[in-house]
């Protein structure tokens, strides 16, 4: 069947992951138009090989000039976009046919995983993927480009809906850290905020990349993200239809943690819930933060609340957070409340529903410890260190509690065995 979507792409060295995404989509599409923006590999060979249409984009260090260049050439009446870093799940051909005979929907949110090295999918958003084709439909930002709000006021305008469609899209991109793309990203960024300091999207991007671990400038993030925060107050109404708010509230309050400012962040998770009560992850993040400011009964009772909302994992942006995520909190709010034994409960609870996380193994061991049962701590220390050798953290631990039993040849074998990390 020949279903009238295009699907749009810039792509630079796409490689295998070019091939990857265009083969996921091509049996949905009945164009293909990539925009190519300076490859020097075998990138436009590969996308002329599945059908595609290539042009070349002059990149100027703005995304979404690149993007809307490649749209100018789309015939079809549907668009459908992705990165050359990801592909399409398997569709519903009824559904995906379905949805795009209807003249009533201006455009259709997908669900976008994000998935590691592993294979396994670490969060989901819901984004702007599959709009139709008008020519009032246009990216903006030279980052993080986005087409969401010119869909929601083209659909308001013409009378037509917004939709969510069941199509699952995987992101590989986050696999790997690459420090010349986050460097790439902030300059961009930076240069956009010169240009206009006060819009809240750049604020909030430019203050979220700063709390990446590669650069780790929290007090710098913090002043970005409340600025961000101050003009979306101010606005009003003019950023009805901003799908961020939650994640610039989350990143807030990271930031407040990371300079030893609980309080802070207390007060921006209590303003969060006032702004995105439906919001499992803020749920979550308030019940942190009462943790951290040792608010234990309310925190207690918000982890509490996170589980009892567990069917509403999936519209969250991070796995867990109303099942092993959750327990582990209430298990270290009780631990913090002296109920060591029911703490360990739960935090035993969160390793059988999550075997892989390592955070809930550190607090279970750190709570054997604590009531003296240190064979249980050393043997989760181990699991940690066999699927995680330079968990550091978890070799010096072991090492310790084994040095502090006074168990030489053991401390020996451990050194032996993890040394190095």
């Amino acid at each position: 069947m020949i279903y009238p979507v295009t699907l749009a792409m810039i792509v630079k060295n796409g490689g295998t992951d070019l091939a990857r995404c265009l083969d996921s989509a091509r049996p949905w599409v009945s164009e293909i138009i990539v925009g190519d923006t300076g490859s020097t590999d075998d990138s436009q060979a590969i996308a002329r090989s599945f059908g595609a249409k290539v042009i070349e984009v002059p990149w100027t260090n703005d995304f979404a000039s690149a993007r809307n260049a490649v749209l100018e050439h789309a015939t079809s009446p549907w668009i459908l976009v992705l990165d050359c870093d990801e592909a399409l799940a398997t569709l519903n051909a009824n559904a995906w046919s379905n949805a795009l005979s209807r003249d009533d929907v201006a455009g259709y949110y997908l669900r976008l995983c994000n998935v590691d090295g592993q294979g396994a999918t670490t969060t989901e958003y819901s984004l702007m993927r599959l709009f139709r084709r008008h020519p009032a439909l246009r990216y903006r930002y030279p980052i993080h480009e986005q087409i969401s709000s010119a869909v929601v006021e083209h659909a308001k305008q013409q009378g037509l809906r917004m939709e969510s469609l069941d199509v699952s899209i995987q992101h590989f991109g986050y696999s790997e850290v690459r420090p010349d793309k986050l460097l790439r990203n902030l300059a961009i960024l930076e240069a956009a905020a010169e240009r206009d300091s006060r819009d809240p999207f750049i604020q909030y991007n430019l203050g979220k990349i700063l709390c990446h671990e590669h650069f780790a400038e929290y007090p710098r993030a913090s002043a970005h993200l409340e600025r961000a925060r101050q003009e979306l107050l101010k606005g009003g109404g003019q950023y009805a239809h901003t799908g961020y708010q939650g994640d610039l509230y989350h990143f807030l309050m990271v930031a407040a943690w990371r300079t030893n400012s609980a309080d802070a962040a207390l007060v921006y998770a209590l303003e969060a819930r006032r702004v995105c009560p439906d919001s499992l992850d803020l749920l979550y993040d308030l019940a942190v933060a009462q943790l951290r400011s040792g608010k234990l009964d309310d925190a207690i009772a918000s982890f509490k609340a996170c589980l009892a909302r567990r069917d509403e994992e999936k519209s969250a942006t991070q796995a867990g957070l109303g099942s092993y995520l959750a327990l582990d909190g209430l298990g270290q709010a009780l631990c913090l409340g002296g109920r060591l034994d029911a703490g360990i409960q739960l935090f035993q609870k969160a390793v059988a529903l999550a075997p892989h996380s390592t955070i809930c193994r550190h607090n279970l061991a750190q709570a054997y410890r604590a009531v003296g049962r240190n064979e249980e701590a050393l043997l989760e220390y181990q699991v940690i260190l066999s699927r995680k050798r330079g968990d550091t953290r978890a070799y010096e631990a072991g090492l310790s509690l084994l040095e502090q039993m006074d168990k030489r040849e053991q401390a020996s074998a451990w050194k032996s065995n993890f040394g190095g990390v």
